[in-house]
C-alpha cells in the first residue's frame, strides 16, 4: 500500500534536486542527475495516493461510468412516466366511482319519490273516501233526525198546546241536529286531521330514510377514494 510520507519525502527530494540543480550557462536550462531524477519520478510513482489512484481509475472507467448514468436517468425517466400513468388511472378509476355513486344515489332517490308519491295518493284517496263516507253518514242521519222531528211536529199540530209543545220539541229537536251535525263535522275534521298527520310522518320518514342512504353512499364514495389513493 503506497505511503503518503513516503509520497512526500519522493516530492520533497525532487524539490531539493531542482533546487541545488545547476545553471546551463546563457539558458533558462538547470542540469540534473538523471539517474537521481529518475528514480524519484519512480519513488513518486510508485508511492502515488490511493484517492489519486481511484481518480485515475475513474478517469480511465469514465465512458462506464457515464453509460451507467445514462442508464439509470433512463430508468429513472422510466419510473416517473408509469408513476405518472398509474396517477392518472386512480384519478380516472375515482372519477368513474363518483359518477357510478352518484347514478346510485339518483337511482335510489328517484325510487324513493316514486314510493312517497304513491304513499302519498294512497293515504290521500283513502282520506277522501274515508271524510265522503262519514259525510254521508251524517247528511244521512241528520235526515232521519228531521224525518222523526216532522213526524212527531205533524202529530201535535191538532191542538195549540200540542202545536206549541210541538214547536218546542221540532226546535229543541233542530238544534239538537244542529249540534249533532256540528259534532260529526268536528268529528270528520278530526279524522281528515290524524290522516295528514300521519301521511306527513311517513313522508318524513321516507325523507328521512332517503338522507341516511345518501350520507351512506357519500361515506362510501370517502371510504373508497381512500383506499385509492393509498
Amino acid at each position: 500500500m503506497a505511503s503518503k510520507d513516503d509520497f512526500r519525502y519522493a516530492l520533497a527530494d525532487l524539490q531539493s534536486l531542482l533546487d541545488n540543480a545547476k545553471n546551463i550557462p546563457l539558458t533558462k536550462m538547470i542540469a540534473v542527475d538523471e539517474t537521481s531524477a529518475l528514480q524519484l519520478f519512480q519513488a513518486l510513482n510508485d508511492n502515488l495516493p490511493d484517492a489519486m489512484k481511484e481518480c485515475e481509475s475513474v478517469i480511465q472507467n469514465q465512458d462506464q461510468i457515464l453509460e451507467e448514468a445514462r442508464q439509470e436517468k433512463k430508468k429513472a425517466a422510466d419510473l416517473t412516466k408509469k408513476a405518472q400513468m398509474d396517477w392518472e388511472n386512480t384519478q380516472h378509476r375515482i372519477q368513474q366511482a363518483e359518477i357510478d355513486l352518484n347514478a346510485q344515489a339518483q337511482q335510489f332517490l328517484d325510487t324513493a319519490r316514486t314510493r312517497a308519491a304513491q304513499q302519498e295518493s294512497s293515504i290521500i284517496a283513502e282520506a277522501r273516501n274515508c271524510a265522503a263516507e262519514i259525510v254521508a253518514k251524517a247528511q244521512s242521519q241528520a235526515e232521519t233526525i228531521l224525518s222523526e222531528a216532522q213526524a212527531k211536529a205533524d202529530q201535535l199540530v191538532s191542538e195549540e198546546e200540542i202545536t206549541v209543545r210541538a214547536t218546542k220539541e221540532a226546535a229543541a229537536l233542530r238544534e239538537s241536529t244542529q249540534t249533532e251535525m256540528e259534532k260529526l263535522c268536528e268529528d270528520v275534521h278530526r279524522e281528515l286531521d290524524d290522516i295528514l298527520v300521519q301521511m306527513d310522518r311517513i313522508i318524513s320518514e321516507d325523507v328521512t330514510r332517503v338522507r341516511a342512504a345518501r350520507q351512506q353512499l357519500t361515506a362510501t364514495f370517502d371510504t373508497r377514494r381512500q383506499d385509492e389513493g393509498q
